[in-house]
């Protein structure tokens, strides 16, 4: 929240949201809220940011992320204060909690030319449409000129086969020897010559990502990204599903 009437048009009064660190695993502990529960909370957000409301704070680091612990039910019922920041968290097992975002100044609205091409693209990862992840780069305009589609989607199709489960998950399960053996020697062309130029927008979403995926990881190492972002696909496949219907009555 912003204090409007201790503002000034130089100085933005803002509440104090300093609450757990969101990887400060012992203080995470200490309270009784679920690492692992924060890392769902996390991704989820990260995921609809990009996918639904199209507007993705490209900066979740540690540093720009708290835990703010909330009231039990019974400690509500007994009458109990909000936790404040730096107030001391009684431990209550599970218990409940909110992620708090500060610092938006590098944030991005992903324009409405990508927004179609970001859904096929997560959609096509998860169904495996190798040509459909295709398609989202030439909707998004990131093939270069000369761009050989047809081999481009053959590596594509490839990928998933070999990577799929981890293309939106945990990337430290790749064996990467593996990975820079097969796709250098049969690949070579295109690894040399990438056909993709990544608009702006996508490159910062991608960082968001990557912040992220390393943060759930610290939070829960087993944690897998790819399982809560598919209640969000399935919601974009719903969608999609929909607006095809509509085209065709």
């Amino acid at each position: 929240a912003i204090y409007w009437d201790q503002s000034t048009v130089r100085t933005l009064t803002m509440e104090d949201v300093g609450y757990i660190t969101l990887d400060d695993l012992p203080a995470l502990h200490a309270a009784g809220i679920d690492p692992t529960q924060v890392a769902q909370v996390l991704a989820r957000c990260t995921l609809e940011q990009a996918l639904v409301h199209f507007f993705v704070h490209a900066d979740p680091h540690s540093g720009n992320l708290f835990v703010r612990p909330l009231l039990t039910e019974e400690e509500r019922a007994a009458g109990a204060p909000p936790l404040g920041p730096g107030d001391p968290v009684p431990f209550a097992e599970n218990r409940p909690f909110q992620v708090v975002y500060i610092d938006f100044g590098m944030a991005i609205e992903v324009v409405e030319r990508l927004r179609r091409s970001m859904r096929d693209y997560t959609i096509g990862v998860a169904t495996g449409d190798a040509r459909m992840i295709v398609q989202s780069y030439i909707d998004g305009d990131m093939l270069l000129p000369g761009a050989d589609i047809g081999r481009l989607e053959e590596m594509t199709g490839q990928l998933l086969a070999r990577y799929g489960d981890t293309m939106l998950g945990q990337m430290q399960n790749v064996d990467f020897i593996d990975f820079n053996s097969f796709f250098i020697n049969e690949y070579r062309d295109l690894l040399d010559n990438p056909p993709l130029q990544f608009q702006a927008e996508l490159l910062f979403v991608f960082r968001a990502m990557g912040l992220v995926s390393g943060l759930t990881a610290k939070l829960a190492p087993d944690f897998d990204l790819w399982t809560e972002a598919e209640p969000v696909v399935q919601r974009l496949i719903q969608v999609e599903v929909e607006n095809n219907r509509q085209d065709w009555t």
